[in-house]
């Protein structure tokens, strides 16, 4: 029982506002304890929510960047069948205005209206395909043979 005694004892010497001081310092410390714990809580899930938003973005960015990457492909894929379809057409050009010219030098003359296709026909080999020196002599050649026929254009 002495204990209780030092007890009362010990309480009974403390002021009112001593003790209630106390309590108001151990409220305040629960009080911001407590701020502080709700903060950080909020705090965590936000960043959890950020996070979580953040997977979801790059995941979009990364499905982005695959079909980008497709697109990419099938335009070289584009590319190289244009280039292709390019050389294709270089030789049918090309293959023309030999056989054509050939026929004329071959016959010694040509019509105004062949003489005028095959000039355009060289005209876009030489814009688009820069020539050669093949089809150039040809075509001096031909531009020296007579001209027979009106052209019609």
């Amino acid at each position: 029982m002495e204990t209780s005694v030092t007890i009362w004892n010990f309480l009974s010497s403390i002021s009112t506002a001593d003790f209630f001081g106390v309590l108001l310092a151990i409220g305040t410390v629960l009080g911001v304890t407590a701020g502080l714990t709700v903060k950080l809580y909020k705090l965590f899930d936000k960043t959890r929510r950020i996070q979580e938003e953040n997977a979801e973005y790059k995941q979009l960015v990364q499905t982005h960047d695959d079909a980008i990457e497709e697109i990419q492909q099938t335009l070289m894929e584009i590319k190289q069948i244009n280039e292709m379809q390019n050389e294709v057409n270089l030789k049918q050009i090309r293959h023309s205005i030999v056989r054509a010219s050939e026929e004329a030098i071959s016959d010694g003359s040509i019509s105004a209206n062949r003489l005028q296709s095959l000039e355009e026909l060289f005209e876009t080999y030489e814009e688009l395909f820069h020539g050669n020196g093949y089809v150039k002599t040809l075509m001096k050649k031909v531009r020296s043979l007579e001209v027979h026929g009106l052209s019609e254009e």
